[in-house]
């Protein structure tokens, strides 16, 4: 995460072509994009570098995002600090690929996302034990902050993906959060709670891929109402339907639709 020290030097930016300016402006005032000032001024950052500020942003491409992240490198941002700038690039040429695909093509900026250098994607996760689930549920919720709690809410219990993690907390939370860097600090911490704890082994982090394997294993589709539901006792009952006289596994919620 960027810290108060760290900033794009003013020289490096320059005013964004009136066309540049144009497609900025009907992507911020797009229903689905982030209303948060810090999701906008990055994507604007990255427009106003004077490497291409003034090349029409239709035709801009990898490298102009590589060459972006290298001068946000010599900057002094780290992983944790280009990471959100990345989304908001991400998010911003996602939006206009489908509003304008005459003017910009499937493959604009297409690949923008695989760009990411956080640590959470620097290695494969894998499904965590029942032992390291309940151990994270207990530190989480007895030592976890609001957002540590949020982040496990979202990634494990819903299956969000890291990237998302981002922009549901743009319209969740007033205050500008960086949560991909919540997010590795997070996994730092649970990775040393079940060390400590004698439930992990190895010297990489916890990362959000073992999130998303454990969701995977331990969240069920309930066959009525097509939502991942945790295999917990509480969430499950067995219900005979009048179609059959077999049993079958449902959503408690949903156990009065299916008689």
């Amino acid at each position: 995460m960027a810290k108060s020290s760290v900033g794009i030097p003013p020289h490096l930016l320059g005013e964004l072509s009136q066309e540049n300016s144009k497609w900025f402006e009907l992507y911020e005032n797009h229903p689905q994009a982030p209303k948060t000032k810090s999701h906008r001024n990055k994507v604007r950052k990255f427009l106003e570098y004077k490497e291409h500020n003034q090349k029409p942003f239709y035709f801009f491409g990898q490298a102009d995002v590589d060459n972006f992240i290298a001068m946000l490198k010599s900057a002094g941002y780290k992983g944790g600090g280009i990471d959100p700038f990345i989304s908001a690039i991400s998010k911003c040429a996602e939006i206009l690929r489908e509003e304008y695909p005459q003017t910009f093509p499937p493959s604009f900026l297409s690949s923008v996302s695989k760009s990411r250098k956080n640590e959470a994607r620097e290695s494969s996760g894998e499904v965590l034990t029942l032992g390291q689930i309940t151990l994270i549920k207990k530190y989480t919720l007895e030592q976890g902050d609001l957002y540590e709690k949020y982040i496990f809410e979202k990634l494990f219990r819903r299956g969000v993906q890291l990237e998302e993690l981002q922009f549901m907390g743009k319209n969740d939370f007033d205050e500008d959060i960086d949560l991909i860097y919540r997010a590795n600090q997070y996994f730092k911490k649970i990775t040393q709670y079940l060390t400590d704890q004698g439930e992990y082994k190895k010297t990489t982090n916890i990362n959000s891929e073992h999130f998303k394997q454990s969701h995977q294993a331990y969240f069920f589709l309930c066959p009525t109402c097509q939502e991942r539901i945790e295999n917990i006792d509480e969430n499950w009952v067995l219900v005979r339907t009048k179609f059959d006289d077999e049993y079958r596994l449902v959503h408690a919620a949903c156990k009065e639709k299916q008689r």
